[in-house]
């Protein structure tokens, strides 16, 4: 049993009952006084894990704090991977058209789930609302409103999870378990290394890399971990951002065991590196889709098609307003049709606009003489013969700056770089300096897989 206590015995409090079968644990709590009681457990039955949640906000609330608290769960949540499901009150009634009803529901939409319940679920002599949601990932679920026995105001919801398929598709994850790592093992067995110190470039290059990643996959080996299907979709969460979620769960266990404000902070600030990680690199990971399949129209909407929702409210639209006018959707259907089949003539202008514009490009060139550029007029000064070397402090700075960044197959992270600055500096000193001098940039150098 887990539960969620009010401050008094009018209103508020949360209470969930798990089986101990299911290996049932606290996986998020939040309360804020006399307006919200939000509480997770997460289950497992058979291969599937599940996260339950149970919800109740007060009809006092403040909406716009509500709809931030919700969002803010909704952001913790986001990563788990399993079935998510959240019921309770809401106490905004989706029978009706409000602007904060419908907020409430652009969230949910937005974190790609949907509001399941689709008749009243509070029903008296004076009023009949849909107040109490189930709003889940599995749009599978089979919910049913049990409006007897009556034991209050309330109906009962009834959630029927179909969990005869167990063999469920799987997509595996790389990264780096940092669980072990040391700074002093790393500085120790550096420093016992020998150094080539031939001049060459390239090997030295090598040799540094080899030397780090060495000590690297000994000590923080890379893992594998399995996502299901259902979230494997989700190409942004890559070994780096499942290694900062980790990283979060553990001071989120912390805060809970201690419960001092330090442990708390410590949290807060793991889980906004979480949520803004994984932003950056659905953005990123998006941008890549776009720029990979820019001549490939049909690829490129495979892929958005997989994360676009189908429909933003669950069913087709069988009449659209245009002022005052109801227009239908074969109509509209009908116009796109006929529009897209004279592509020819949209084709025409485009073709157009790019050949005139090449025209255009040509004509004033025409203004140089033999289509040359003087340079006469650059002085001897500027010219650069050779580059100025590196010192230990520029070196020191330009590391310092850099972006945190972690490669999975050599193990040489930002962090890693700095703990181990003070005894491979001059090493990575002699390389760029010495590359600068012969105009060799190493070869194990220009080919990497970085992960933000």
């Amino acid at each position: 049993m887990e539960r969620c206590d009010t401050e008094n015995n009018r209103t508020g409090g949360v209470l969930m009952f798990v089986k101990k079968e299911y290996k049932p644990k606290l996986y998020y709590k939040k309360h804020i006084p006399n307006t919200v009681w939000i509480l997770a457990i997460q289950v497992q039955i058979g291969k599937i894990k599940y996260l339950l949640t149970t919800l109740y906000r007060s009809p006092s609330c403040n909406d716009n704090e509500f709809l931030n608290t919700f969002e803010e769960f909704l952001e913790n949540i986001i990563d788990f991977n399993g079935t998510q499901i959240i019921c309770g009150d809401f106490n905004y009634d989706l029978m009706k058209e409000e602007f904060y009803t419908k907020k409430c529901n652009e969230i949910i939409l937005q974190y790609g789930l949907k509001q399941l319940v689709n008749e009243c679920t509070r029903i008296t002599p004076y009023s009949s609302t849909l107040i109490d949601y189930v709003v889940s990932n599995d749009k599978n679920l089979k919910i049913k409103i049990c409006h007897t026995p009556k034991i209050s105001d309330h109906s009962f919801v009834s959630i029927n999870v179909d969990n005869s398929n167990q063999n469920m598709q799987y997509e595996v994850h790389k990264y780096r378990n940092y669980k072990n790592y040391n700074k002093t093992h790393l500085q120790d067995t550096l420093l016992a290394n020998e150094w080539n110190n031939n001049g060459n470039v390239n090997q030295m290059a090598n040799d540094f890399v080899t030397s780090i990643s060495t000590i690297m996959n000994d000590m923080c080996p890379i893992t594998e971990i399995k996502i299901l299907h259902q979230h494997a979709n989700k190409k942004w969460i890559t070994g780096h951002v499942l290694e900062l979620m980790k990283r979060r769960d553990e001071k989120y266990k912390a805060a809970i065991i201690y419960d001092r404000p330090a442990e708390w902070e410590q949290y807060r600030a793991t889980r906004n590196e979480v949520v803004k990680t994984i932003r950056s690199e659905k953005e990123q990971y998006f941008r890549n889709i776009l720029d990979s399949n820019k001549t490939n129209s049909t690829k490129l909407w495979k892929n958005l098609k997989t994360v676009l929702p189908n429909n933003t409210n669950g069913g087709p639209h069988e009449h659209i307003k245009f002022g005052n006018k109801m227009v239908s959707g074969k109509t509209i259907a009908d116009y796109f049709n006929r529009y897209f089949v004279n592509g020819k003539t949209i084709a025409d202008y485009f073709n157009r606009y790019f050949v005139n514009s090449v025209n255009e490009i040509i004509q004033s060139t025409k203004k140089f003489n033999d289509h040359e550029v003087i340079l006469n007029n650059i002085s001897e000064h500027n010219k650069m013969e050779s580059f100025t070397k590196l010192n230990m402090s520029d070196l020191r700075c330009f590391v310092k700056s850099l972006k945190k960044s972690v490669n999975l197959e050599s193990g040489i992270t930002t962090n890693t770089l700095m703990d181990s600055f003070e005894v491979v500096g001059n090493r990575l000193l002699d390389i760029i300096n010495g590359s600068l001098e012969t105009g060799v940039f190493p070869e194990t150098w220009k080919i990497s897989k970085s992960y933000g």
